[in-house]
């Protein structure tokens, strides 16, 4: 699945690649997201909301998404929010939670393709002590 990025004349594709655990895909372990704009046009400094169905770690977002521009590894942020488009949070978030805004460390300044890996070892934290 790619979307486009659009931003005055900025375009960048994000290539969404989730490869998850066994538990998502069973139904035990369940995952939506979102990103910023509707359709294929998206802005340089895109979000992209996770939402899950069990409380997962800020840690566990940390260790198992990634993102790559260009194929170039890039650090990404998880914004202190549960909207897309919303002021950063103040007060922190708890740091396990259900819903994650992430977003490039520094929105991009040439085109190019992202891409977002959500490794298959990602777990809520109730399947962790299992």
């Amino acid at each position: 699945m790619t979307f486009y990025y659009l931003k005055r004349t900025l375009f960048i594709g994000l290539l969404m690649a989730c490869c998850l655990v066994s538990g998502i895909q069973a139904g035990e372990f369940e995952l939506s997201y979102e990103l910023s704009g509707q359709g294929n046009l998206q802005p340089a400094n895109w979000q992209l909301r996770l939402e899950f169905n069990q409380p997962v770690s800020v840690i566990e977002i940390s260790k198992n998404v990634s993102l790559k521009f260009n194929n170039q590894k890039q650090s990404f942020k998880i914004w202190n929010a549960t909207q897309i488009g919303a002021d950063e949070e103040k007060k922190s978030l708890p740091s396990e939670r259900r819903v994650f805004i992430i977003q490039p460390q520094k929105p991009a300044n040439q085109p190019g393709e992202c891409e977002i890996t959500i490794s298959k070892n990602l777990a809520a934290n109730n399947q962790k002590a299992q």
